[in-house]
């Protein structure tokens, strides 16, 4: 783990016992063999919270369906990939090796040393917070949705199906390229990238901007989202 990382799990140690933390894992997604980072999972029975833990400083702006966001600190900006996007392969990863339905998970973006976050965020795909705001919000899920029973299994089966990530990065540097190629297949052929459906063509209501949403929205069961593609317009 980097220092972000080691900070956020001395952060999540203090929740209650009950809360099984696991971190810095590597799950290999079936099929084609690309590997998911996964900064930390936390299993309860209100839910599985998989956080991505970003370091930058200053000013965070993004939107939901944007490929990449932007960072702005000492008048210097950067540009990062879509966390949302990131970590949402991260839970599809996860829901494909415990078999459990997407609404058992909650996906945290957690930036440690932001001081104003500016995140367009039309669906409840993805929760983007910082450092203060991360274990009220975990606590803050009170209904149980998964059974006591199950946790065990779930803790256990996360940890057979995982490797630790430092011995792996070259792996998932490759598995990133081959991902972004394939993703972008996918899209020019209409077809959402984790579940196979069909893309349709969406409107921000907040923006009027037009982007690449799955199907699936309508049921709740994915909601994978892209911005148009060049060759779209």
């Amino acid at each position: 783990m980097d220092k972000n990382e080691e900070l956020v799990y001395e952060m999540l140690k203090s929740l209650p016992e009950e809360y099984l933390i696991i971190n810095d894992i590597l799950i290999m997604e079936k099929g084609n063999g690309y590997q998911h980072q996964i900064d930390h999972v936390v299993v309860s029975i209100y839910g599985i919270f998989v956080i991505e833990t970003k370091g930058q400083y200053g000013s965070i702006y993004g939107k939901e369906n944007f490929k990449s966001w932007k960072c702005y600190y000492q008048n210097n900006e950067s540009i990062i990939e879509n966390p949302i996007k990131q970590n949402y392969g991260h839970v599809q990863a996860l829901i494909n090796i415990l078999g459990i339905n997407q609404k058992a998970f909650f996906p945290i973006v957690c930036f440690i040393n932001a001081r104003n976050l500016r995140c367009d965020i039309d669906t409840y795909s993805s929760y983007v917070l910082k450092k203060d705001e991360l274990i009220e919000y975990i606590l803050g899920k009170d209904e149980e949705i998964i059974s006591p029973e199950q946790i065990d299994n779930i803790y256990n089966t996360i940890l057979n199906n995982s490797n630790p990530s430092t011995s792996n990065t070259q792996n998932h540097i490759d598995g990133i390229t081959y991902k972004n190629n394939t993703e972008i297949d996918c899209i020019k052929n209409g077809k959402c990238p984790n579940c196979g459906r069909n893309l349709i063509i969406r409107i921000n209501p907040k923006t009027h901007q037009e982007f690449w949403g799955c199907e699936g929205y309508n049921d709740k069961s994915c909601f994978y989202t892209h911005e148009l593609l060049e060759d779209d317009f």
